[in-house]
């Protein structure tokens, strides 16, 4: 998906409009999987790299957070 491409438009206008019309609960999750979506779509077996990297982030975000 191109940046100046009306696909991306659209997914743009999508994405910005369906964040304010969510609660705050679930802006984070939905921002993660249009980005992961947004990755993915150029090339499907990319779908490791985010999936990897939030996952490592999750963990280690949980062991920062126990350690003192």
């Amino acid at each position: 998906m191109i940046f100046n491409s009306i696909t991306f438009f659209i997914f743009f206008a999508v994405v910005f409009a369906v964040h304010y019309l969510i609660t705050a609960k679930y802006r984070l999750l939905w921002i993660l999987l249009v980005s992961t979506f947004f990755y993915v779509y150029a090339k499907p077996a990319f779908l490791f790299v985010p999936l990897m990297i939030t996952v490592i982030s999750y963990f280690a975000g949980i062991k920062i957070e126990k350690s003192k």
